[in-house]
């Protein structure tokens, strides 16, 4: 998950603290007991590896009823939804978009920030893959819709009316019955 997660943070580098937390340091940390060095090649047992991430002070998607004003509802999705569009735009496939995977930051009176943490289940678009191959597993995996519809039933059990128009940007790529 260390490479899935350092891939597409460096992907996204022109992206940190706008859409993604700023990457402070990667760091692999070798534990291998004096008595095992020299004796055995090296193991992913003793291997530890991480990525460091700004601090972002702040609550998840999934709490959002609860610590933001029904006012700010809209746009807060709204942005985690065009974050969804950013990484399809860079060409990455996120398998794990859910609103436990986004951060909400109050950056003054009742404005927000969203940020998208979490890109272990990730992956970049192969060179080697079509545009029609890229293309149909992001309209299978629907990252819009498991974020935008998910928060507009969540909200919506609250009677908050969330506007979610799905931009459909990959249906040219669903499979059909020819």
């Amino acid at each position: 998950m260390y490479e899935t997660d350092k891939t597409a943070y460096t992907a996204l580098r022109d992206y940190q603290e706008k859409i993604v937390p700023q990457i402070l340091a990667a760091v692999n940390l070798d534990i291998t007991p004096p008595e095992v060095e020299g004796h055995v090649k090296p193991s992913a047992l003793y291997q530890i590896k991480r990525i460091l991430l700004e601090y972002l002070e702040g609550f998840g998607l999934a709490t959002l009823e609860k610590r933001a004003p029904q006012s700010s509802w809209q746009d807060i999705v709204d942005q985690a939804v065009n974050i969804v569009h950013v990484l399809s735009d860079n060409r990455i496939l996120n398998a794990d978009v859910r609103p436990d995977n986004f951060v909400i930051v109050p950056c003054g009176e009742k404005r927000y920030r969203v940020f998208i943490f979490d890109l272990a289940q990730c992956r970049l678009g192969r060179e080697d893959e079509s545009d029609m191959d890229c293309g149909r597993a992001k309209w299978t995996q629907d990252e819009e819709g498991a974020i935008g519809f998910v928060m507009k039933r969540r909200l919506g059990k609250l009677g908050f009316e969330l506007v979610v128009n799905h931009s459909q940007r990959y249906l040219e790529f669903a499979e059909r019955e020819e």
